[in-house]
């Protein structure tokens, strides 16, 4: 195994090492809600890029 520890030692470690990453990811996602506010986000950039187009549509047409 990887510097000398065993197979045991190994699992071990990299089994808590994924349950905590989960945990963390667990954690911000109910605490911080990153997701609440997304279909909000893709709103308003879809919006924006509505009218980026029809700027540049606009712009086209008077040239």
């Amino acid at each position: 195994m990887p510097y000398g520890i065993s197979w045991t030692r190994y699992i071990c470690l990299v089994t808590s090492a994924f349950f905590a990453t989960a945990a963390g990811s667990q954690v911000v996602h109910l605490i911080y809600r990153p997701l609440d506010d997304l279909d909000d986000l893709i709103e308003e950039a879809f919006q924006k890029k509505l009218l980026e187009q029809k700027n540049h549509n606009d712009m086209l047409v008077k040239s």
